[in-house]
């Protein structure tokens, strides 16, 4: 039955499930509301949803030491990526550094304190998104449906790390030999 459905899914629609036996199929419909509740959430507060998941990561590291690693690691990657622009690369160092003042400022206008606002540029001109030491989503709205979608994610994450656990456990060592080989 449920392949029945996924094969009219994809020929109704053009795509498939990709987590199609990493998960409880119990689940489809956590996942299917979750995803549903994510599209009712602004950009800005999507991106705090994000930094706040990775920052669960940082818990033991004091705010201010926080703040600075992620500075830190900012400024190595601008050093870094300034290395590999022979010609050009004074100049993209003052222009990564405008974008980071740009980007102080524009912290500041974001949810909770004003909404929708965004650079009125083209794509390739707006101001990259970098890890934010202090999002917290959850100040955003106050009827609990960021709470909801939070709890959904690490449920539907503990199901996906649990449910097979050696496909998980592949799917996660070759996704850490990407990222680890792009960095060496």
């Amino acid at each position: 039955m449920a392949e029945k459905k996924e094969k009219d899914e994809r020929m109704k629609y053009g795509r498939m499930w990709i987590w199609t036996g990493f998960f409880n199929e119990k689940n489809n419909q956590k996942w299917l509301d979750t995803a549903e509740g994510l599209k009712h959430i602004n950009d800005h507060v999507l991106q705090d949803i994000e930094d706040a998941i990775i920052l669960e990561g940082f818990k033991s590291v004091k705010k201010d030491k926080l703040k600075q690693l992620i500075e830190d690691d900012h400024m190595l990657k601008i050093q870094n990526t300034k290395k590999l622009m022979a010609q050009d690369a004074d100049k993209y160092e003052e222009k990564a550094k405008a974008d980071i003042k740009k980007r102080r400022f524009m912290n500041t206008l974001r949810p909770p304190y004003y909404w929708n606002f965004f650079e009125d540029v083209p794509e390739e001109n707006k101001i990259a998104h970098v890890l934010r030491f202090d999002a917290d989503p959850s100040k955003c709205y106050q009827d609990g449906r960021v709470e909801k979608i939070m709890t959904s994610i690490d449920e539907i994450g503990m199901n996906l790390c649990k449910y097979e656990e050696k496909k998980w456990e592949m799917l996660r060592k070759w996704t850490l030999e990407i990222f680890a080989h792009e960095y060496k």
